[in-house]
């Protein structure tokens, strides 16, 4: 588990804040963070059983940080060893993001867009669910 959140922090009170908005997004998903890789990434864009095509242009999309700003600070959460949400802390998002995320909603994919993040008090929330999860489990 990555776990970047403890690693070197300290015990200022915004980072006990951070770390107190991880472990409730911890337990309100009832995830786990995994690494941030491409065959975790293609495992969720997979569960919307699109196209292949369409389906790679996506995983492509995401794992190549052409949406880097969207998944500034990404990451990857599951339960079982299956993963099931992707997961940014943007501090803007442009046209251009909204409109690859819309090309990856259009995949079937259920997409959240929130303007509290856990990370930083100055970021957006953006959650791609895989059509596995299930809450609760």
């Amino acid at each position: 588990m990555p776990n970047r959140f403890f690693k070197g922090c300290g015990n200022t009170i915004e980072e006990v804040m951070v770390r107190e908005r991880y472990l409730t997004f911890k337990k309100n998903y009832d995830v786990i963070e995994y690494d941030w890789n491409h065959r975790n990434l293609a495992r969720i864009i997979k569960s919307s059983k699109a196209d292949p095509r369409k389906i790679n242009e996506a995983i492509e999309i995401v794992y190549s940080h052409t949406l880097a700003s969207t998944f500034d600070h990404g990451e990857i959460w599951g339960r079982n060893r299956v993963p099931l949400l992707i997961v940014g802390h943007p501090y803007h998002m442009n046209g251009d993001d909204i409109a690859k995320l819309d090309m990856i909603r259009h995949l079937g994919l259920r997409i959240l867009i929130h303007t509290k993040s856990f990370y930083n008090t100055s970021t957006l929330l953006i959650i791609i669910y895989s059509n596995s999860y299930t809450y609760p489990p």
